[in-house]
């Protein structure tokens, strides 16, 4: 239940500085504006679904329930970590260049293991996973973690006394740059981080009987990950704050009458470069985007879509690469996984099916394949089964220049460039419109000296290869004396 920092332009992300560990190897997740240049009057529903492939599922464990990513051999490919019920394990699986997942390593944990938060939880560069394990009826839920080591291997840390929930999810509660943990039940609970694999103790936050799901994100801008969690009793949902003074402080409370909520997470559906709040439900079968503020509040009026039926979870990130946030959802009685590309303004498209999950207990986004776009993992509980849905959008491939001056032009390999393709250069996006197509899989710009001045020699400069359907590709060159074709 995450969504993985991919260093592909800008990207919304859940959990929008629980990883900072990760800035520190160059996966920065900030929140998305709509790119205004290019994508806002095409649509995305054409392209996406022919570069979406099919399912792929493999046999993990049994009883997988809940999953989280991170790159824990840092090879740029995402892996994950999964907590199994039936077995008491935390199984890791590695991903690989072909979409396809490789060989699944088990860690044995006393008590059935309930989830699998993934963040730098001793502060040295490289990922952990702290697993929630245990009985609530005996001695209740504890707190371990494995300690990784950048090369796909851990070892045990020291584990607490207790957890704060037994579902729990990395953030950063209070701005101090260390992962700390968040984690619900009928209430909401936080495990502040040392910064070296060990945790303070609970802090218990009774906000009432609350539904299945939470959203972590900074959606005030203080540097502190915020929490929205449903009352489905209530019929309502409260946005707490993080606070430097280590605790959570209740800033508004959504009133959602006739509704009830399945699952929630933070993002720029709208496209200003401020967080919403976006919800969906068992009833009615609809999706709403709350629009934030900016200051930790949130307009109570939401924009409404359609939804697939029976939605359990979901999560947000920009799958279709136009700019715009996309939303991903696992449905029960329905078994279905969907895709909802977003049109920038707080409305989706209808739903695209991905697959079929049978028991769907898991969900995530993240790059698999180290192409820069995310993919969809999901689980199946009953048939022990991993699915993943490898995302096969256009990519670029390679930059190059040749020749100085007045004959300098440039180069740009990939593949799914179409025709009418509109390049856009720098930070200010200057539009170039001498371009020569070579098919689908090259681009070459023109212009010479005009050209050339755009790329100051030593400085990574940015390029926007915006297709007519919305699609939009980002990439970097840095022009020197010896690019050659």
């Amino acid at each position: 239940m995450s969504i993985c920092p991919v260093d592909q332009g800008s990207r919304t992300c859940r959990f929008s500085t629980a990883m900072r560990n990760n800035r520190r190897r160059g996966f920065a997740c900030v929140v998305a504006s709509a790119l205004a240049l290019g994508a806002a009057s095409f649509g995305t529903t054409r392209t996406f679904a022919k570069t979406l492939a099919a399912p792929r599922s493999i046999t993990v464990a049994d009883g997988p329930a809940i999953l989280n990513a991170g790159d824990f051999n840092e090879d740029g490919i995402q892996d994950l970590a999964i907590a199994i019920n039936r077995t008491n394990e935390i199984g890791i699986v590695f991903g690989k260049r072909n979409g396809k997942l490789r060989r699944i390593e088990r860690y044995a944990f006393t008590g059935l293991v309930h989830s699998a938060a993934v963040g730098d939880f001793n502060s040295d560069g490289h990922d952990d996973v702290a697993a929630t394990f245990g009985y609530a009826s005996n001695d209740g839920v504890a707190l371990g973690v494995l300690v990784g080591d950048g090369n796909g291997g851990f070892r045990r840390g020291p584990d607490s006394v207790a957890a704060p929930a037994s579902d729990c999810r990395p953030a950063d509660i209070n701005g101090d740059d260390q992962t700390d943990l968040v984690g619900f039940s009928s209430f909401v609970g936080t495990a502040l981080g040392n910064g070296d694999g060990t945790f303070r103790d609970p802090a218990i936050f009774d906000i009432g009987a609350a539904a299945g799901t939470l959203a972590i994100g900074d959606v005030n801008g203080d540097g502190a990950d915020d929490v929205a969690r449903p009352d489905n009793a209530l019929q309502t949902l409260t946005v707490l704050l993080g606070d430097p003074a280590d605790v959570l402080v209740k800033s508004q409370t959504i009133l959602t009458p006739d509704a009830l909520v399945s699952a929630a997470a933070f993002g720029d559906a709208t496209g200003d470069a401020i967080p919403d709040l976006i919800v969906t439900y068992l009833i009615p079968f609809e999706i709403h985007v709350f629009r934030g503020n900016g200051d930790g509040t949130f307009r109570t009026t939401p924009i409404r879509s359609p939804a697939p039926p029976d939605v359990a979870d979901l999560e947000v990130g920009d799958l279709s690469g136009d700019g715009r946030l996309d939303v991903v959802s696992q449905s029960t009685n329905a078994t279905t996984l969907n895709v909802l590309v977003g049109r920038g303004d707080g409305t989706f498209e209808a739903p695209l099916f991905a697959g079929s999950i049978e028991s769907p207990h898991g969900l995530a986004l993240a790059d698999f394949t180290g192409d820069h776009r995310l993919d969809i993992a999901a689980l199946d509980f009953d048939n022990s089964t991993l699915t993943t849905v490898v995302n096969l959008g256009p990519n670029v491939t390679s930059v190059s220049g040749k020749g100085a001056g007045n004959s300098f032009s440039l180069r740009i390999k990939g593949k799914l460039f179409e025709p009418g393709a509109r390049i856009f250069i720098g930070a200010n996006g200057t539009e170039w419109t001498q371009v020569v197509a070579g098919g689908s899989t090259s681009l070459t710009l023109k212009g010479g000296a005009s050209l050339e001045t755009l790329f100051p020699a030593g400085f990574p400069i940015s390029i926007r290869v915006v297709n007519p359907d919305g699609w939009q590709i980002r990439t970097t060159f840095t022009r020197s004396a010896s690019d050659l074709f």
